[in-house]
């Protein structure tokens, strides 16, 4: 879910606004501005402050985003764990920096100016191009703007124009800076491999604990172990009550008798059609197709039509012309019909599946309508449960007695990590599910949690006893992985040395291949941005590094081999896309240098007017924002 909020985060104020408005040049750190000043106001600039309200509203329209594009609720607490409160805080004071500095320079955005900006925005206006009032807050009402605050919106824009602009044009980027990286990164290269394996090379010495222990402080994070958590969760299985509840077949016939209607299924036709010229071509066909002597297909072909031609997919009925219409749900079964008149001559209809319409029979639904009743009731089992399971624990009855009172599963779990994996006993149903691990790792030893959903709607309440941290192992707890990667890389290293050897020795790919005993392989050519797979970063830029027809050295992209490399054809960026991405780079280098003149003027700005953000008010709102429910996602 964080991964899921940082992502949606970057473009967080162009989907607010609907690409209508940039509230502010970027989301930049607040860095060390934090004091401790109370009150209503979040957040100040100079005079300008910005109170609870704007940050609440903020923070409520990008929830709504990040839940709409989750497909999920997104809460409170974790866009706070993203740190997305801090960007959007970042972004306000922003905005309060450049509106401070306009009051102090007494510049002021005039009506008629924010007036003149909506005016000519295209999403607010009719088909004939006039301003449509209606337009305008319907777009902003989805967003969750008022008029009132958008418009505030276009005056900060406006304002902000006007600082930025001076400091912005003419920028651009050194003459040539855009060609040379073009150059570079579209120039693309054809080689041919030798691949060692590193398998091939002899197995060394067994060796002293004290170099298997300098591999280990060498690479402690490949053998870190993981953080393990140890506890309890009580488990609420709506399948499992549903296997529980599952109606008998006379409740089903009662079901069935009792709502027919909701069984019943429209008539259903999937269609092929041909229209012919004239009758005669029509009767033609179709007694060659009744006497078996062709198909429909091949009268299509003969006739240079295609499968898109002819086919019409699913049809219902009064979705085709009248006769056509009832030739064709008259079929009970897949056949061919006609020909019937058309509006463009003589057709003939071949109805490749059935679905016929009308209340099917009991036994066809029988068991649609089992499913349907056992999950109903376990939905409604497991909201009991919650609740009884609730009133237990307000009660403080351990979780013991609470699974013994409601029948169900107390499962412990010891040592369980992120992967799923255990120290102790099997790992737990819910183990490979990234839910239950993050209800588990959020969880403080002791604390008493709320009953968290699981990924297949079953629900857990977890207990944690005990956490082991995360660390660096001893030797002896880890001693057959560092042995078998300080021999794979022994082997590596080995197999390194002798490439370089052979490529070192002044002969030519082929004179090396049958040294090595190694075949060639011939390789497209690629450029740097996108190597063949199985190459090493280090290995693409020797091969970049070195010029046609010279050889290149390096490991594969999964250290499991080492690769000899000769350039057999160096391929520059042609004219045209040279001129194109030129184009492209000169406009993104002038567009970040112009952000960085902004951002360093901004800075400024901030640093000359005093910003500071209210942490003792912003936390007291994000617990209000908890107590109403909005912590928990509301929208």
């Amino acid at each position: 879910m964080l991964d899921f909020i940082r992502r949606g985060i970057k473009s967080i104020f162009a989907q607010i606004l609907l690409g209508l408005l940039i509230i502010s040049f970027a989301v930049w750190g607040i860095g060390d501005i934090f004091t401790g000043r109370s009150g209503s106001t979040v957040a100040y600039v100079g005079e300008t402050e910005v109170d609870s309200d704007t940050l609440t509203r903020a923070l409520v329209r990008q929830q709504r985003l990040l839940s709409q594009q989750a497909q999920q609720l997104v809460s409170f607490s974790d866009m706070r764990a993203a740190r997305i409160d801090q960007q959007i805080m970042a972004s306000l004071v922003r905005d309060a920096t450049f509106t401070e500095e306009l009051s102090t320079l007494d510049i002021a955005i005039p009506d008629t100016a924010v007036a003149e900006f909506i005016a000519v925005n295209p999403a607010f206006l009719d088909a004939q191009g006039r301003f449509n009032p209606l337009a305008y807050e319907g777009s902003l009402a989805q967003q969750g703007f008022t008029p009132q605050e958008y418009e505030r919106l276009v005056r900060q824009r406006i304002g902000q124009d006007i600082l930025a602009d001076p400091l912005t044009q003419g920028l651009s980027a050194p003459p040539a800076f855009a060609e040379a990286i073009a150059r570079h990164d579209g120039e693309r290269r054809r080689v041919a491999v030798i691949r060692m394996p590193a398998s091939d090379a002899p197995e060394p010495e067994t060796p002293e604990d004290s170099t298997l222990t300098a591999y280990l402080e060498a690479n402690p994070e490949t053998f870190r172990l993981p953080e393990r958590r140890s506890g309890q969760y009580l488990w609420i299985s709506q399948a499992a009550l549903a296997e529980e509840l599952r109606p008998t077949d006379e409740e089903v016939a009662a079901e069935y008798e009792r709502n027919p209607e909701v069984f019943s299924q429209e008539a259903v036709r999937v269609v092929e059609q041909i229209v012919f010229e004239d009758q005669a071509a029509a009767d033609d066909a179709a007694r060659r197709l009744a006497d078996g002597d062709t198909s429909f297909v091949e009268i299509a072909t003969e006739m240079n039509l295609t499968l898109d031609d002819i086919q019409l997919g699913e049809l219902r009925e009064g979705e085709l012309a009248p006769a056509a219409s009832t030739a064709v749900f008259e079929a009970t079964e897949p056949s061919v019909v006609g020909p019937v008149d058309g509006p463009f001559g003589p057709i003939l209809l071949n109805v490749t599946a059935v679905t016929l319409g009308g209340t099917p029979p009991l036994e066809d639904v029988a068991g649609e309508i089992a499913e349907r009743i056992a999950i109903d009731r376990a939905h409604r089992a497991a909201i009991e449960k919650i609740q009884q399971i609730d009133e237990m624990r307000a009660s403080g009855e351990p979780l013991d007695d609470i699974a013994a009172a409601t029948g169900l599963e107390l499962t412990r779990f010891s040592g369980l990590d992120r992967a799923g994996t255990v120290t102790e006993g099997d790992a737990p149903v819910l183990a490979a599910d990234p839910r239950f691990w993050a209800e588990v790792s959020d969880a403080n030893v002791g604390e008493e949690r709320d009953i968290a959903e699981m990924s297949d709607n079953s629900y857990a309440l977890v207990l944690l006893g005990r956490v082991e941290e995360s660390r660096i192992p001893e030797l002896d707890e880890v001693r057959d992985a560092v042995l078998a990667a300080w021999t794979a890389d022994q082997r590596l290293a080995a197999q390194e040395a002798s490439a370089v050897q052979l490529a070192t020795g002044g002969s030519d790919l082929e004179t090396i291949s049958a040294t090595a005993l190694h075949g060639i392989s011939e390789r497209s050519a690629f450029n740097r941005a996108e190597p063949p797979e199985d190459f090493s970063p280090a290995l693409v830029e020797a091969i970049f590094d070195v010029d046609d027809g010279e050889i290149a050295v390096g490991r594969s992209a999964d250290g499991a081999a080492v690769l000899i490399a000769q350039v057999r054809g160096v391929i520059p960026v042609d004219a045209e896309t040279l001129a194109d991405q030129i184009e492209q780079l000169d406009a993104a280098l002038s567009g970040a240098i112009a952000r960085d003149q902004l951002e360093f003027y901004a800075r400024a700005l901030e640093e000359r007017h005093g910003a500071g953000v209210n942490i003792g008010a912003v936390d007291g709102l994000f617990e209000q924002l908890g107590q109403t429910g909005f912590g928990h996602g509301g929208m």
